[in-house]
């Protein structure tokens, strides 16, 4: 006898009688709850699952549909033999099949795994999150860390530079396991975050490729100025200037920052944090060096290389924080289970494993 299922509840409740061949009620409301909430991101109540348990079970309740588990002695129930079920959805048939087969451990009491969870979100999960959380992207500057995202950040004096270095949360044993108890309905964020390292290794060796062909443009620009003037810049100092100056708002926060003073007979001129210029102006007129500053800018190299290269590495960014974000995601609604699905080492019927209770 052939028997169609096609709510994903009564397909649920099915497989989970089905994979242990004999089930209590309780454990499979418990579980169909899970699973529901899982795979198909709605969470149901206790009376639904109920009522699905009902219209699938052999009985004489009129609710009774289809028939195809029947009840045992103290609230277990089994496979009616003798039936053949057709999924009418099966996406979720396999879908199910796997996550039970891979993820369900009923004799683990409910509370081991609460605990067990907890451990993860607490050495794990959290330390992660502060992690990910501040860190800032900006072309001109790469990729910042503080201790805290705040709304006004100032990139240049209050933040390190990450380069996707190991922090000590990577070095718990439960940061290996986590791979263990991901739902399936999220991608893996272990494999996620080895992906977004290694783009930000990468993105450091474009980021200093990049500024040293802005510093040759820069020079092969300044070159071509009056002897005076190209000899009083400093290379490095300018290249600094305007490598930030794509900052945003920062022109605006470093204008009333120009200095100047008499060194041995030359004129210094200090641009917000960087002496860029020693040596002879005429009339010692600042105006006249903003003069020069602002042909650079315009010239057709500087502004190709903004047009090219600078978007180049201004696309890497927008990328490396797509990663973060996407990763974060998925680390927030982990951080949101109670408990999570999977089995390891670390989980036994006598409790917690010890192993890593020293760490």
């Amino acid at each position: 006898m052939d028997v169609s299922l096609e709510k994903a509840g009564h397909i649920i409740v099915y497989k989970i009688v089905e994979h242990y061949g004999e089930v209590k009620r309780d454990e499979i409301i418990k579980l169909a709850k899970t699973i529901y909430l899982e795979l198909l991101n709605i969470e149901v109540s206790e009376d639904v699952i109920v009522n699905w348990i009902r219209e699938i079970t052999c009985s004489t309740d009129k609710r009774s549909k289809y028939g195809v588990i029947y009840p045992r002695a103290k609230g277990f129930y089994k496979v009616k033999e003798g039936i053949r079920v057709i999924p009418e959805n099966k996406n979720i048939w396999d879908k199910v099949d796997i996550y039970l087969k891979t993820n369900v451990i009923l004799d683990i009491p409910y509370e081991r795994r609460v605990e067990h969870t907890k451990r993860i979100k607490q050495e794990v999960l959290e330390p992660w999150i502060k992690l990910l959380k501040p860190l800032y992207f900006y072309t001109p500057m790469g990729i910042l860390r503080v201790e805290e995202r705040e709304s006004e950040f100032d990139p240049i004096n209050n933040a390190n530079r990450y380069y996707g270095e190991k922090f000590s949360f990577e070095d718990h044993v439960l940061f290996e396991d986590l791979k263990n108890h991901i739902p399936m309905n999220l991608e893996n964020p272990v494999e996620l975050y080895k992906d977004f390292k290694y783009a930000c290794l990468e993105f450091w060796d474009t980021f200093e490729e990049t500024k040293g062909k802005f510093k040759k443009t820069i020079q092969e620009i300044i070159n071509e100025f009056p002897e005076d003037i190209k000899q009083g810049f400093s290379i490095d100092e300018l290249t600094e200037l305007l490598w930030l100056w794509y900052l945003p708002k920062y022109l605006d926060r470093v204008k009333v920052k120009i200095d100047t003073s008499k060194v041995g007979g030359y004129t210094v001129v200090t641009f917000a944090e960087f002496t860029i210029f020693t040596g002879k102006l005429p009339n010692e007129n600042v105006e006249v060096l903003l003069q020069w500053l602002e042909r650079i800018k315009q010239d057709r190299r500087f502004i190709e290389f903004k047009n090219t290269k600078f978007e180049a590495l201004e696309t890497k960014v927008e990328e490396l924080e797509e990663m973060r974000k996407n990763i974060l995601k998925i680390l927030e609604k982990m951080s949101s289970y109670e408990v999570l699905p999977g089995k390891c080492e670390y989980l036994t019927t006598e409790g917690i494993g010890g192993s890593y209770d020293s760490i």
